[in-house]
Parts: structure tokens; sequence; C-alpha cells
């Protein structure tokens, strides 16, 4: 489903997923493999079906893609959907490579939501930076041969902070350097933007 889900999608630009992401103090990012769906199914999530940001997943390793991350969106793309589970992911879980691939060289940053990602890169220019999807996926992120530096920005929470750790922990022991930065609390999106349009961190 998510693979008809992502050719189903269209460009994001001028949609609910830009109106999104600028709710959040963010811009839509040219080279990011971004799309918009206006009525996303639920499969068995619950819920009808309704508009959605579409995030293709990657295999960090081979870069082949492996499934769709699903952001679903209120009618305004003020927030996301107030349904229980506005985020789902479709088929294997993998990375979302937020900045292109061929600026990844020795260093890497690693973050666990999209936005959170984004804003590292626009707030700080912190490049590159992908996206794990989830406090699992930055626990499972594989050593990647040639990459000598993570900087893995971690949500600040339990699951956040000791998936960070566990993944830190087996790149130093692979000998390579890999580092955790968290913020006082919440995520980095929240900890680099105070206020925005009302929305207080």
């Amino acid at each position: 489903m998510g693979r008809s889900l992502w050719h189903e999608a269209g460009e994001p630009a001028g949609t609910l997923v830009e109106a999104y992401l600028g709710s959040r103090g963010l811009a839509l990012p040219a080279d990011a493999p971004l799309r918009f769906h206006p009525c996303a199914w639920r499969n068995r999530v619950g819920g009808p079906p309704g508009p959605a940001m579409m995030a293709l997943m990657t295999s960090p390793e081979t870069g082949s893609p492996c499934g769709v991350h699903v952001t679903y969106l209120q009618p305004d793309g003020q927030g996301k959907s107030p349904s229980a589970r506005a985020k789902v992911m479709l088929g294997t879980a993998g990375v979302i490579c937020l900045t292109p691939g061929a600026e990844v060289t020795l260093g890497l940053g690693l973050a666990e939501g999209i936005e959170t990602a984004l804003a590292t890169v626009q707030r700080t220019g912190w490049r590159p930076v992908w996206a794990a999807a989830s406090a699992g996926g930055i626990r499972r992120f594989p050593v990647l041969p040639g990459i000598e530096c993570l900087t893995v920005f971690a949500d600040a929470d339990e699951a956040g902070m000791e998936a960070a750790r566990a993944c830190c922990r087996r790149w130093t022991v692979a000998g390579r350097e890999a580092r955790v930065l968290a913020p006082p609390t919440g995520d980095w999106d929240d900890a680099l933007l105070p206020q925005v349009s009302g929305r207080a961190a």
C-alpha cells in the first residue's frame, strides 16, 4: 500500500505539506523526498482517509526505497491530524534523506522526526541530516562505511535518549566518533524555535 500511495501523491509545493511545515516555522526543501496526498487511506490505523505528507524511506545501507512515512494533516495544514495515530510507517523502516546523499562524506547527522531534522538543517546550517522516523530507527541505525562521525540530534525523552546512546555506543565500538546532542526538553524543532504563530516551545 505504501508504494501505491507514494505513486499517487504529487509534488508538495503549494499544498498542505508546505502549509504544515510553514506552521512549524520550516521551509519546504526543494530536494527532499516529500510528496502530498490529498486523501491517503489509513488502512488498519483507524479513522477516515485524509490529506497527508508522504516521505520516502530508503535503506541507509543501499539507498534503495523500502517504505513510506505518512503524516496525516489537518484540513488547513496548520498541524497534524488530531487522530490517535497521525503518523504511520508503511513497508520496511528506513531513513528519510532530507539532504542529498551526495552531501554525505565523512560526517552525518541523524534525528528522529522529519520536522526535527529539517529544523536542524534550516535553523543551524548543520548538514547533512537524515530522519530515522522513530526512536527505534535511531537505535537500529547501522554503522555505515566511510562515515567517520555521527551526530544524533536526540529527542529529550527517555526513549529518545536511550535510543541515541545505544546507537552511539555501537558506532564507538566500531571505531567511529559518535555523539548525542539533546535539548533540555522536547525536541530540537521546539528548542530551536521558542514560538511560531502562537506555537509555544
